[in-house]
Order: C-alpha cells, then structure tokens, then sequence
C-alpha cells in the first residue's frame, strides 16, 4: 500500500510505503532425544523441550507458555520436567505489531522409571548351594521377563541379553546357552 501526499504546486512528493500485517506468527515445538510417541509425547527428565515460532513480515516479538496451568511467562530457555506424570504446555507466539498465535497445547508424560527384567532358567539345572555358579545344560531354556513399574509406565520397547562378552541380542523368547 502506498500514500502519496502533495501538498503545493511546487513541493516534491512524498511517498510512504506500508505493509498490512495481521498474521499471528506460529511456534513449532521440538523434543531433545529419549522420546516416544506423539500426542502424549513420553519423554524422561533429560529430554529438553525447545519452542521456536516464526513470522514473515513483523517478526516474532516473544513467546509465551504457560507449564502445567501455572500462568503464561516469557519463554526463554528449553522445558525439561523434573517430576514423573502428566504435564502440558500451552504456548502462544506475538509479533511485533501484537498479532498473538492461538494457544496450542502440547501434552508430555514424563517416565523416569527404567523397566526391571528378570531371568528364569528351566529344566535340567543344579544348585549346589555352596557360592558355585548355577549349573545347566545346553537345551536348559533361560526366558526374560521385563516389566515397567514407574507411576506412570509408558511399557517396555525391547530387552536385550548378552553372554559373556558376545553382542547385545534384542529378546525374542527362550534361549539355550
């Protein structure tokens, strides 16, 4: 848009440019590692949690976010939760000229609960009980069991064992040694 303005006969005209600005700038929100799924996404403490929002002509003034219904704050530095559960943010972007984002929520459940496994070695076995490892033969079966136990368990991904100093292998069911 452009106004020109003449004001004699003889003055030089002058020429001011204008842009029409009424988009709200959008935020994108992205997870550090140790995260799984989507909407919740699971993380763990560690996982920082970082805002960026964009505008193309204004530019972007401040974001705002408000962690777990505490209020909205500037935002500054990358989210990490200190605490197992649920959390949510709501965030909100504002350009230079004030156009605010819509709010948008983003929900995380924090699981700082590593799963335990255990192992159960069949038939035929011996324990001499006297401090000697447990004795087996090579069709004695050895099975995995892994259970997540934290308040808020997300499940277990995979388990893994290894023999001596062979490689990890992912578990898939009964072995022989």
């Amino acid at each position: 848009c452009s106004i020109e303005r003449k004001r004699r006969l003889n003055e030089v005209s002058k020429i001011l440019n204008l842009i029409t600005d009424n988009t709200a700038p959008v935020t994108a929100v992205s997870t550090g590692d140790t995260k799984y799924g989507a909407d919740p996404t699971y993380i763990t403490s560690a996982a920082p949690i970082t805002l960026t929002a964009s505008d193309g002509l204004s530019g972007v003034n401040h974001i705002e976010i408000n962690l777990d219904g505490s209020g909205f704050v500037t935002y500054n530095n990358p989210i990490t939760f200190a605490s197992e559960g649920n959390h949510a943010i709501v965030y909100r972007a504002i350009d230079n000229l004030g156009n605010t984002e819509v709010p948008l929520t983003a929900n995380f459940v924090v699981d700082n609960t590593a799963p335990e496994s255990s192992i159960t070695v069949g038939e035929p076995k011996y324990d001499a009980h006297n401090g000697t490892p447990l004795m087996i033969t090579s069709i004695t079966p050895v099975t995995l069991s892994s259970l997540d136990k934290g308040s808020i368990p997300v499940g277990v991904n995979r388990s893994e064992f290894k023999i001596d100093s062979g490689d990890w292998t992912s578990y898939t069911g009964a072995f022989h040694v």
